[in-house]
């Protein structure tokens, strides 16, 4: 079963809660973090699903899901046809391309982005963000059996890049890190296997578990 959960201020207040057709239910308990909700939520949220909902979408200012202090990792021409846009050979690659933004540039979906005056070239990309809900201090092999346990959820993402800083000064983190270059969305929380979830995004097929595993080489969050 899919839980889709908001972050959003209405009035002075800020809250967490379930929303579907529109509508939102607001939890009962106090979540400051993201990683609260995950570590002491669950009961709340799924209790949500069964009381009636208290606010429309459009009346409230949606925020990003993804609370800061946080990690965003990224990985760099992650389908077919990007790597080709990219002088990459699909079939020859030996390794992944891996980057962070910094989590400055995290803001909430409908919030405004402020262009640097210095930058000409803005670009976005709209992405498919997997949430992780368990604490990952060493490497670790991820499998399809245990790829429950690690992703909380799914959520879009904006990649927004500065191209003109990117590309010529080969500085992926500058370029893609000002502030508001990483608008999220909603949290779509799966209660059903991960990895048996695929998604179409931007023309590529993408399968969970096998992207999970190349971002959790060695990389610590």
């Amino acid at each position: 079963m899919v839980t889709n959960l908001i972050h959003y201020r209405v009035g002075d207040a800020v809250e967490w809660g379930v929303v579907a057709d529109a509508k939102i239910t607001p939890l009962q308990g106090s979540y400051p973090s993201t990683a609260e909700l995950i570590t002491t939520g669950e009961q709340d949220w799924r209790a949500a699903r069964d009381r009636a909902p208290a606010h429309r979408l459009d009346a409230v200012t949606v925020l990003s899901p993804i609370t800061t202090p946080c990690r965003v990792i990224c990985q760099g021409a992650n389908y077919r046809q990007h790597a080709i846009e990219s002088g990459m050979d699909p079939d020859a690659r030996a390794f992944n391309l891996f980057f962070d933004k910094t989590d400055a540039a995290v803001t909430g979906a409908h919030d405004p982005v402020t262009r640097p005056a210095h930058v000409r070239l803005l670009d976005f990309e709209i992405e498919l963000a997997l949430v992780i809900g368990r604490r990952i201090d060493a490497p670790v092999t991820i499998t399809d059996a245990d790829l429950p346990g690690y992703v909380f959820a799914v959520t879009i993402a904006n990649d927004l890049s500065a191209r003109d800083v990117q590309l010529p000064q080969g500085q992926f983190l500058k370029g893609k890190s000002y502030r508001g270059f990483c608008p999220r969305h909603v949290l779509e929380s799966r209660h059903s296997r991960p990895s048996q979830t695929r998604h179409r995004c931007l023309n590529a097929h993408i399968s969970v578990p096998r992207y999970f595993r190349w971002a959790h080489d060695g990389i610590a969050p």
